[in-house]
């Protein structure tokens, strides 16, 4: 049987590259493996790691809301920091997929009641986007859920916050239904971050930009 303390050394002195291995070998610990990871959500060259491992981690018994507990009390920046609230977005998800079925009612009256606030729209949205690319797939407007009006706007957000982030546009996997390229609001957004130039060859910028978006959320 593995050893925890062996895994976690190994894992910590292994190169980037191959780090993940060991995610579900330390992840099968639950409990014990999310409060070694703790501490490293705040270290710049662990903190993505221990946030994969601790998301994989909820998955053992006891252990879903350890792993929320741990991820909202971590201190991570920059980057790490989004893929903390990634993590948690999705814990929050998989907690509403087995949660039992609300009636219409319900359902009906969380619509109406406007519970879901615009940080709780833009996490789940970013979410969508993040699980298409990790399978390197495209993904239509209709497949957002969101009205086509209020769908641009919430992409442009993400957008701007991947830049500042210093990722690729996330957006740019997001198309018209039959379509392959996306639609002028992204390349207005990109031009704006700078990232595009008019006159610009757009189907090359596109391959090039949704390649980089492919590679950053590989899994």
């Amino acid at each position: 049987m593995d050893d925890l303390d062996t895994l976690l050394r190994e894992a910590a002195t292994a190169d980037a590259g191959v780090r993940i291995e060991f995610r579900d070998r330390i992840a099968a610990f639950g409990v014990k493996a999310i409060a070694r990871l703790e501490p490293w959500l705040s270290d710049p060259r662990l903190g993505a790691f221990a946030v994969r491992t601790i998301e994989r981690a909820a998955d053992m018994p006891g252990a879903a809301l350890v792993a929320k507990a741990a991820l909202q009390r971590a201190n991570a920046s920059g980057p790490q920091r989004d893929d903390v609230a990634a993590a948690l977005t999705r814990l929050r998800r998989r907690a509403r997929a087995s949660a039992p079925p609300r009636s219409g009612d319900d359902r009906r009256l969380k619509r109406q009641s406007g519970m879901r606030t615009v940080d709780e729209v833009l996490g789940d949205l970013r979410e969508l986007l993040i699980e298409h690319a990790a399978r390197r797939q495209l993904m239509t407007y209709s497949d957002t859920g969101l009205n086509r009006r209020v769908v641009g706007n919430r992409l442009d957000d993400i957008n701007r916050s991947e830049h500042q982030a210093g990722r690729p546009l996330l957006s740019v996997i997001v198309v018209h239904k039959g379509a392959t390229m996306p639609g002028e609001g992204f390349f207005m957004c990109a031009r704006d971050l700078g990232r595009y130039q008019e006159g610009q060859d757009r189907a090359a910028f596109v391959k090039q930009e949704r390649e980089a978006v492919f590679k950053a959320w590989a899994r």
